[in-house]
């Protein structure tokens, strides 16, 4: 009797064994398609930002200069001021085509670095009210353009996430790098226990989360109630 219940136990300790193994695989089965689609996702994002940028942007800007040239040239004040409302448009097509580029993939990222890059996305959401105050420890090394591109798609979609999601106007960013080899940033707002909780967050990062592992770093979301319910997001990148 005793050697049968034996025999049931290792029957069932070895149909565990083979369902937990058919879990691992089922979960690295999806982490390797996630990480396809992402790395997919951002070729997609690259080919339309250039299109956009190098062939509507510049079209866009050549019908502009076109305007500009008819403008100054002796013509009916009613045609001119026509030209003039349709620069105006014209000009305002220009910008979205442009920002909406930038959003996609910063192809300047490759020239200028991520840091530059990144300035110039938070000045951007100045013009919707949202004020990001930014501070830089330490100097950042030269790295391959992938690498500040990470660095940039991590920051941006942190601060969309508070910006779009938890509809926070204000918060603080510290990017500290040390001896050029530990980058570390620093993301903290006010927002109440009864607007938010960790869960959601975490939640809310799940594709920053990947990113990170895909890369050995690591984020810690900690709030601080004792300071008027700050909540604070480290994010780790080797």
């Amino acid at each position: 009797m005793e050697q049968s219940l034996s025999n049931l136990d290792d029957i069932e300790d070895g149909e565990q064994l083979e369902t937990n193994r058919e879990l691992e695989l089922k979960y690295h089965t999806l982490e390797n398609l996630l990480r396809k689609l992402m790395i997919d996702q951002e070729l997609k994002n690259k080919n339309v930002s250039w299109e956009l940028y190098h062939v509507v942007a510049q079209t866009l800007f050549s019908i502009l200069l076109g305007i500009r040239m008819t403008i100054n040239e002796d013509v009916d004040e009613i045609l001119k001021n026509y030209l003039k409302k349709l620069e105006i448009s014209t000009s305002e097509v220009l910008n979205i085509v442009k920002r909406l580029s930038s959003d996609l993939y910063p192809q300047v990222i490759e020239e200028i670095g991520f840091v530059a890059v990144l300035i110039s996305y938070i000045n951007s959401l100045k013009e919707d009210g949202i004020n990001i105050k930014l501070q830089i420890n330490g100097e950042k090394k030269q790295v391959h353009s992938d690498k500040d591109l990470l660095f940039y798609r991590i920051a941006e979609e942190i601060i969309r996430f508070v910006v779009h999601e938890l509809k926070k106007d204000r918060m603080k960013l510290i990017l500290s790098f040390e001896n050029g080899t530990e980058n570390k940033f620093l993301f903290s707002f006010q927002c109440s226990q009864n607007e938010i909780d960790q869960q959601t967050i975490e939640n809310g990062l799940e594709i920053t989360k990947k990113r990170l592992e895909d890369v050995d770093g690591w984020s810690y979301i900690q709030r601080k109630k004792e300071e008027m319910d700050k909540w604070l997001i480290e994010i780790y990148i080797p």
